[in-house]
C-alpha cells in the first residue's frame, strides 16, 4: 500500500513561522500543554515520564514538555524530513542528554511499539491531518499503550457543533489569513494554500467536531474527556486511562 502524503507539506511547511503571524495564541496553547503534563505528574516522585508526540514539527511543544517537566522523555513523531532536521538542530543538548528522540515513522507502528511503557501521548494541531477513522484508530491504539492513569492531551482545531459557529470560525480564519497575507506581503501562493487547508479542516473526513471528538475518546476507553481551554478556534483537550 502506498503511503500517504502528509497534508501539511510543501509551502506549508517552508513558510511555518509566517503561518504563525495568523495565530497570536499559538505560544499560549503550547505552554499550556506542557504546564498541563507537570502539574499531572506532580506527586509522581522519581519516575521518568514517558511522552509520545504526534506530529511534533519543529518542537513548537515539545520545547514546554522537555522544559517544564524535568524528568520527561519525549519521542517525537512527524512525517516531515524537514521538520524533524530543524527539531533536532534545535534541540540538540535535548538529544545528546536521551530526553528527545525525534523519529520519522507511521504512528500506529509507534504507538505499537510503545504498548505498555506511555505516561503521555500528546499532539497540538496534529491529529486533524488524519481522517477520523485513522484518528480512531491511533486513540485506541494509544490508549492500549499508555500506563494506568496516564494522560492524553490534544491542541487542536475542535469545531463547534453549532452550524452557525462553525462558518463564522472558518470566515474568521479565512479573513485572517487574507488580511494578515497582504499587510505582511506573504510569499506568493500561501494565503492560498493555508487557505484550502483550512476549509479541508472544515469538511469530512478530517473536520474534528467537538462532541465527536469528546465521544471518540470515551470509545477508545478513556475517561473524563474535556476541554480545559480554548482560544478561538482552537482548545486543549484532556483525557485520562483509568
Amino acid at each position: 500500500m502506498a503511503t500517504r502524503e502528509p497534508r501539511y507539506s510543501g509551502i506549508l511547511v517552508d513558510n511555518y513561522d509566517t503561518l504563525l503571524q495568523a495565530w497570536p495564541h499559538s505560544g499560549e496553547m503550547h505552554r499550556r500543554l506542557g504546564k498541563t503534563i507537570a502539574t499531572h505528574f506532580r506527586k509522581h516522585k522519581g519516575k521518568a515520564i514517558n511522552v509520545v508526540e504526534i506530529g511534533s514539527g519543529r518542537g513548537e511543544a515539545t520545547k514546554y514538555i522537555l522544559e517544564y517537566e524535568q524528568r520527561s522523555k519525549v519521542i517525537a513523531i512527524d512525517p516531515s524530513d524537514r521538520m524533524q532536521e530543524e527539531l533536532a538542530t534545535n534541540f540538540k543538548s535535548y538529544i545528546s542528554q536521551g530526553r528527545l528522540f525525534p523519529i520519522r515513522t507511521k504512528v500506529l507502528d509507534c504507538l505499537e511499539l510503545c504498548a505498555g511503557q506511555m505516561d503521555v501521548l500528546a499532539s497540538a494541531w496534529a491529529l486533524h491531518n488524519f481522517p477520523r477513522e485513522e484518528r480512531r484508530k491511533i486513540l485506541k491504539t494509544g490508549y492500549e499503550a499508555m500506563f494506568p492513569g496516564a494522560l492524553y492531551l490534544c491542541m487542536d482545531k475542535f469545531v463547534s457543533d453549532d452550524p452557525r459557529k462553525e462558518r463564522r470560525s472558518l470566515q474568521v480564519a479565512v479573513d485572517r489569513y487574507r488580511s494578515i497575507s497582504q499587510k505582511n506581503k506573504w510569499p506568493a501562493g500561501l494565503a492560498e494554500a493555508i487557505i484550502e487547508h483550512e476549509v479541508q479542516d472544515h469538511q469530512e473526513p478530517f473536520v474534528m467536531r467537538e462532541n465527536e471528538a469528546l465521544q471518540d475518546l470515551r470509545d477508545a476507553g478513556f475517561s473524563k474527556p474535556r476541554i480545559v481551554k480554548r482560544i478561538e478556534r482552537d482548545a486543549l483537550v484532556i483525557a485520562y486511562k483509568k
